[in-house]
């Protein structure tokens, strides 16, 4: 079963876009400074949860070159499954392959994998530990 976890997109500047969704009504509820190694740029992270309960996720990159991405290479989707390795050697079976193998995020609370979809965008896949 896929749930949706949370939307992502890249933002400007993280400081600014927190204080505007605060403005919203939207609350803080995870911030951190993210290296993934050396395929995936050094980048800050804010999710932020509305009072349903959705979270929005926004991703500043922090090294120049990426910074002509900003408005597509971490925009995602992200979904909780049960057990990501199985989902992903099913999802290999029927032609959906992986572009990040799952992977323990750095705090260990989860394990992350991604894929494509059709047109290019990232799937994150999570699994809460």
């Amino acid at each position: 079963m896929f749930l949706i976890r949370h939307f992502g997109w890249n933002v400007i500047n993280l400081e600014k876009s927190v204080e505007f969704y605060e403005k919203l009504g939207l609350q803080l509820i995870y911030r951190q400074d993210e290296e993934w190694g050396k395929y995936y740029p050094t980048m800050r992270i804010a999710k932020m949860k509305d009072p349903n309960g959705s979270i929005l996720e926004f991703i500043e990159l922090k090294r120049e070159h990426f910074r002509k991405y900003k408005y597509s290479y971490e925009s995602h989707i992200c979904f909780t499954v049960d057990d990501l390795d199985h989902t992903e050697k099913e999802l290999t079976k029927i032609g959906i392959g992986f572009v990040v193998s799952p992977r323990l995020s750095p705090d260990k609370s989860v394990k992350v994998g991604f894929c494509l979809d059709p047109n290019g965008y990232r799937v994150e896949l999570v699994e809460v530990l």
